[in-house]
């Protein structure tokens, strides 16, 4: 029986210690800072505004884009020509993103590697958090600019329906 018993309490703390691995891997503030967040105007989701690269980490799940910007084009009522013009600010600005979002990630390892040691220094720690604040400015910035060409190609109906839609989706006020 204590062999037994024994094997079972060496196997608990195996599964606690692999769970506990995961969580630290993660490192400081893991998830913060994806999804839309502040910036995006009425009814404006990510995939119209130019997109995250859709890769892992970046806010965006596999086979999202089509169909929230398409739900969306219908919503309000985009011709085939405003559809085509989205669709390339999306493409301009993914492609003028995906070396920051790259660099994003790298920066955010850098600084749960420091994070991780048994001595942190607050000085490095901070500018390495800086550096990956800035990068997301710059993310942010471009997403605006994004965010302003669609909602320029819009009608003021397409606007005003855009504006409805998010406050009906998200209860959120007239942002």
């Amino acid at each position: 029986m204590t062999n037994i018993g024994s094997m079972v309490r060496r196997l608990v703390v195996v599964a606690a210690g692999a769970t506990a691995g995961v969580a630290l891997a993660q490192g400081p503030a893991y998830g913060q800072g994806q999804g839309p967040g502040p910036g995006y105007g009425p009814g404006m989701h990510h995939e119209m505004m130019g997109g995250y690269g859709g890769g892992p980490g970046d806010g965006m799940r596999p086979g999202m884009t089509r169909g929230r910007g398409q739900h969306m084009a219908r919503v309000l009522g985009l011709s085939e020509d405003q559809r085509a013009k989205v669709r390339q600010i999306r493409e301009d600005t993914r492609r003028k993103n995906w070396d920051a979002l790259g660099q994003i990630r790298s920066e955010r390892f850098k600084l749960r590697e420091m994070m991780r040691g048994d001595k942190v220094d607050p000085e490095a720690a901070i500018e390495q958090k800086r550096k990956v604040d800035e990068l997301k400015r710059q993310l942010m910035r471009s997403r605006l600019e994004a965010r302003n060409q669609v909602l320029a190609l819009l009608t003021p109906e397409q606007r005003e329906k855009a504006r409805a839609f998010r406050q009906h989706r998200f209860g959120r006020g007239n942002g």
